[in-house]
């Protein structure tokens, strides 16, 4: 018996037939998304190279505001938040409440030291985003950093115990040595980015 075949026959002719003004329409789409995803990388990273400074120093103070209201948490008998805060600052510090400052009686999150350092660290960087300042040599900033690095040292080989105030006076010296040498450097580093940035972004930013 002769085979009857029958030939394939398609339900629509756009299979073959692609219609070119969709095809226009969703390059058109791709090239806008593209110059816009481009330009607000320009504008995010325009952005950062203006403010910086004021980011990190935004994110130290909510740094140091978190690390107080630890213990105003736990004060209010609000377990879990102040348990959230102080297993937080626990990755940060040793938090031995014998060197920490006591608010509403309970312990601050970080130590005396780790306290007074990101201190000195914020009151530097707003200081310095006031108005320039020339960078420290790296000299004068050892010298700043040895007093509480021999007094840590001495504490873990259990010579001697200091005081808080020895711990705060070391600690915030450390954080100006620290501030004081790395950002001004940095701000040089941003100042010769700037000047690479378009006139156009340079207005919508500042």
């Amino acid at each position: 018996m002769r085979r009857v075949t029958f030939p394939i026959q398609l339900r629509s002719s756009r299979l073959l037939h692609p219609n070119p003004e969709r095809i226009l329409s969703h390059g058109r789409l791709a090239e806008l998304l593209t110059r816009w995803a481009g330009k607000a990388g320009e504008k995010t990273f325009a952005f950062l190279k203006f403010h910086w400074l004021g980011i990190v120093n935004f994110q130290v103070s909510l740094f140091i505001i978190g690390a107080l209201l630890a213990p105003f948490f736990q004060h209010l008998d609000w377990s879990s938040p102040s348990k959230i805060l102080y297993g937080f600052y626990g990755l940060f510090c040793h938090q031995k409440e014998s060197r920490c400052f006591l608010l509403l009686n309970h312990p601050v999150a970080i130590c005396a030291r780790c306290l007074s350092f990101y201190s000195a660290c914020l009151l530097m960087g707003i200081w310095i985003s006031l108005r320039r300042l020339q960078p420290i040599d790296l000299k004068l900033a050892t010298l700043l950093i040895v007093p509480g690095a021999v007094d840590a040292l001495l504490q873990i080989l259990q010579i001697r115990e200091s005081g808080n105030l020895m711990r705060t006076t070391t600690g915030a010296l450390m954080g100006l040595a620290f501030s004081a040498y790395l950002i001004p450097r940095a701000q040089e580093g941003m100042r010769f980015l700037i000047q690479k940035v378009p006139p156009d972004l340079k207005e919508e930013v500042s």
